[in-house]
């Protein structure tokens, strides 16, 4: 409910009635929470604006663009990372520790019911793929058993283990 002050999902009724004095008492415990969350050196270039909602819009307009150099690289890291040298389940913790990092920095956007689902399948059928093409060329041959059908990612990192133990 107090992310709706944030987001500005949640506007301040009209007139001076209990609605309005309640919503006031809440978004001034919400914009506290933001202030005493922020740099103490930045305090007072944001302590002027009128609400949760536009404290946490300047906060983004200012600091907001910054992930997308973080999100470059870590997509990036993503991109060329592949298993070299190391065990399938180091490769596996360090690609999924990227993902982890990714989701943190750029989180999916949320769904609700079979859109939810849509957008979880896409998720992990990429990551899949990502996995899949780190792999060393010793694996080519797993790649189409894995490959159809699609399974989950455990699934395929299971399968992969399998593999490498029997080598």
């Amino acid at each position: 409910m107090k992310m709706f002050f944030i987001d500005g999902t949640y506007l301040k009724p009209a007139g001076n009635t209990k609605e309005c004095k309640q919503w006031f008492r809440t978004d001034s415990i919400v914009f506290s929470w933001i202030m005493n969350s922020i740099s103490k050196d930045l305090v007072k270039a944001f302590s002027y604006a009128k609400s949760a909602t536009s404290l946490w819009i300047q906060l983004e307009a200012r600091f907001g663009q910054a992930n997308r150099p973080m999100i470059y690289n870590i997509q990036r890291e993503i991109a060329s990372i592949s298993q070299e040298n190391i065990d399938v389940v180091s490769y596996f913790t360090k690609i999924t520790m990227l993902w982890d990092e990714l989701e943190c920095v750029d989180p999916t956007p949320e769904h609700t019911g079979s859109s939810q689902r849509t957008m979880a399948d896409k998720v992990t059928s990429t990551q899949l793929m990502q996995f899949l093409l780190g792999l060393n060329d010793c694996f080519d041959a797993i790649h189409s058993q894995i490959l159809d059908p699609l399974p989950s990612l455990d699934k395929a990192h299971s399968l992969v283990l399998r593999v490498e133990s029997q080598r």
